[in-house]
């Protein structure tokens, strides 16, 4: 039986790049040339090429079924979609869609209460009908049958408001480790449901999730604990405020991925309409359907991109057993900034890593080996001999590599490796005695001693990344955290990410609006959708400056402007400097509630915050006008406002400014002309404009001068 790998599961809780919490270990298949065999991988990705050759994939056994496009086994089987389970909650008001697998051409009914529906199972099992729309009440059952004999229930359902949290670590970020424990102790909430979706990603869109464990859950101290602390505490606010009522069935579903990018949470169409990723898209696409002829492609481009920044006539990965310019790293593998070496106690970024063993010709007469690196973070490429066997990205996941006959050989074999770490502890983890070959014959030979390590100047950039990664890549975390939620309605979508993003913030606007639409095909075209402004996070400087982090706020800021249904919440003062997970998550669930109040449920407009409308010239000032204020346009510990600044194409002064009702008057010594105004502009400014009622910040934003 030969498969075609779709999808990678990835399970665990990953709540950031801070006090990591590693990820699982799921059962799946290594494919190496026309043979499969069982295996246990670590966080899955694994890119597994001999020479230029790919000779093995990892792939969950659950992720190759997800799809939804084999038939059922037994025409007399029947069952839902994996987002149907017991406890779930739908949304009220709106056609309630069902789908799920069923034997070949079986006659499907449904029923929910005094509603009900029916469909055909198409030629390979799957079904979907639609039920009218139920007002909110419960609990009821799903009841699901087909003229084969086959049945199945789906218990204790309810209708009422279903919403979705997405994004990256601070919408992972759960409520146990949030400030004083986030309440958890009283989180017995029967009318508060939760679908906490594990990591996953995939190639193409898949019909179901990537776990079979992922099921409904009602809201307990036991399992609130490590849900989703935004999402929850949004929730709870919702309720305790009375924005809706106490007894209102809330559904919550939590898909989130710490440190993802957003272009992995969008589709592939949506990306292919913004454009300018032709080259990717395809490369993705070959993947999903030759990941053999893909995986060959992308070890190709990364050693050319290497060759292309380093003149050398040598390549780290070619060098043999020669350590010239290299050094000996600690007897014990560890993070390599924990070694006390000057040249890399600060290093974020790449660093070669070498070792050589000694081989007999007994020893290589067998075929196939395994390569074991022990835990590695975050991105390795691996190559034994100068031939390329691996590479994946995960935070401190062991790497295992399987390579074919030929590449060992008799005498001193070379194992180098290249190490990328952008974030927290990195490099070549160890523990030494998990790192060793495994011959075919069941021998291992250790790899715990004679490593060298060369460090990688920074200037040189970054390697491309395969389009197939998951939180670096391309529409996988879509296609396999998002696309099963498909038939399901939501009452909204809340998005907590950007900070992947900040040092490619000019594109985030686009990419924010591409997600939106996205959406809005998939959940319903007025989708309410919040968008969390990223916190203050870094070091402040005295002077102005350019900053990725300001720049996403004001794309975030422009895309909620020009959209009637989507609204920011602000949280340039809800951040920690120190700590890019700020653990005071129940000021963020208070302003989304606020947020969503207004945007959703009737709520005051004026309530989100102070909004900048137009920067116009009058004589030598410039006036900045403003909306939405509760109240009046304050200054907080001073007589005036801070963090104003006047710029032209020659750079950005700080300017003196003075609240004048619902407008802040600028003015600056500098004879230069400004063209733009930025305010609160940089990663962890200081500002104090607020309004009065809030009191809510205005945040970082830039306005052309009129």
């Amino acid at each position: 039986m030969k498969f075609i790998p779709k999808s990678t599961l990835q399970t665990g809780f990953e709540n950031g790049r801070a006090g990591r919490e590693r990820a699982g270990e799921p059962a799946g298949l290594v494919f190496t040339y026309s043979t499969i065999s069982a295996t246990l991988s670590k966080n899955g990705e694994k890119i597994m090429i001999s020479g230029l050759k790919m000779i093995a994939l990892t792939v969950s056994m659950t992720a190759l079924m997800a799809t939804g496009t084999q038939s059922l086994a037994h025409a007399d089987e029947l069952k839902l979609d994996s987002v149907f389970t017991d406890h779930m909650v739908l949304q009220s008001g709106a056609p309630i869609v069902l789908s799920g697998q069923a034997g070949a051409g079986a006659q499907i009914s449904v029923t929910i209460s005094d509603t009900s529906g029916s469909a055909r199972a198409d030629a390979d099992g799957n079904w979907t009908t639609s039920l009218t729309a139920m007002d909110v009440g419960g609990p009821y059952e799903i009841s699901v049958s087909s003229d084969l004999g086959a049945s199945t229930t789906v218990k204790d359902v309810l209708i009422g408001d279903v919403w979705m949290c997405s994004g990256q670590s601070n919408m992972e970020f759960n409520t146990a480790r949030s400030m004083n424990g986030g309440g958890v102790g009283g989180a017995n909430d029967a009318s508060i449901r939760f679908l906490q979706v594990s990591h996953g990603t995939s190639p193409v869109p898949l019909r179901n999730l990537t776990n079979d464990k992922d099921v409904w859950a009602v809201s307990t101290p036991d399992n609130t604990g490590g849900f989703s602390a935004v999402c929850y505490m949004f929730a709870r606010e919702l309720k305790n405020s009375g924005v809706v009522p106490k007894d209102l069935p809330l559904g919550l579903i939590h898909s989130s991925w710490g440190g993802s990018q957003i272009e992995a949470w969008i589709s592939a169409d949506a990306l292919h309409e913004l454009g300018g990723r032709e080259t990717e898209l395809a490369a993705l696409a070959l993947y999903a359907s030759d990941p053999e002829k893909a995986g060959i492609a992308y070890s190709k481009s990364w050693q050319n991109w290497w060759e292309s920044k380093n003149a050398s006539d040598v390549t780290p990965w070619e060098s043999g057993d020669d350590k010239t310019g290299w050094a000996a790293t600690p007897a014990a593998m560890s993070d390599w900034r924990s070694w006390g070496y000057d040249d890399l106690s600060n290093h974020l970024g790449m660093v070669w890593f070498k070792t050589s063993v000694e081989l007999s010709e007994a020893d290589i007469k067998n075929g196939m080996a395994e390569l074991a690196l022990g835990s590695i973070d975050e991105v390795d490429m691996a190559w034994v001999n100068g031939k390329f066997v691996g590479g994946m990205f995960g935070w401190g996941t062991n790497r295992n590599y399987d390579f074919p006959e030929g590449i060992l050989h008799a005498g001193t074999n070379t194992v180098v490796v290249n190490v990328l770490n952008t974030w927290g502890q990195g490099g070549m983890i160890g523990p030494n005695e998990a790192m060793n070959i495994t011959l075919s014959s069941g021998k291992n030979i250790s790899l715990a001693e004679g490593w060298h390590y060369q460090k990688v100047p920074n200037t040189i950039g970054s390697a491309p990344n395969p389009p197939w990664e998951s939180i670096n890549g391309l529409s996988g975390l879509h296609n396999a955290m998002l696309a099963p939620l498909d038939n399901l309605a939501l009452k909204g979508a809340l998005w907590y990410q950007g900070e992947s993003n900040a040092g490619r913030a000019g594109a985030y606007e686009g990419l924010l609006n591409a997600l939106s639409s996205d959406w809005r095909n998939m959940f319903g075209a007025d989708l309410p959708i919040i968008v969390h402004q990223l916190p203050n996070f870094g070091g402040m400087r005295a002077e102005p400056y350019e900053s990725g982090w300001a720049r996403v706020r004001d794309a975030q800021r422009r895309v909620a402007d020009a959209d009637a249904n989507t609204e920011t919440v602000v949280l340039i003062d809800a951040g920690d400097k120190r700590d890019i997970h700020p653990a005071d998550k129940a000021v963020v669930g208070r302003r989304t509630a606020v947020a969503v109040h207004s945007l959703v449920y009737g709520g005051n407009k004026a309530a989100t915050g102070p909004q900048p409308v137009s920067a116009n010239r009058k004589g030598k000032s410039v006036i900045v006008k403003f909306t939405d204020i509760a109240g009046d346009l304050v200054a907080m510990s001073h007589n005036s406002p801070i963090s104003f600044e006047l710029c032209d194409a020659n750079g950005c002064s700080y300017a003196d400014a003075k609240i004048e009702g619902t407008n802040v008057t600028l003015s600056t010594k500098s004879k230069r002309k400004a063209t733009h105004v930025r305010h609160c502009w940089g990663d962890a400014p200081v500002c104090n404009l607020y309004d009065s009622e809030g009191p809510l910040p205005v945040s970082s934003f830039e306005l052309t001068v009129e």
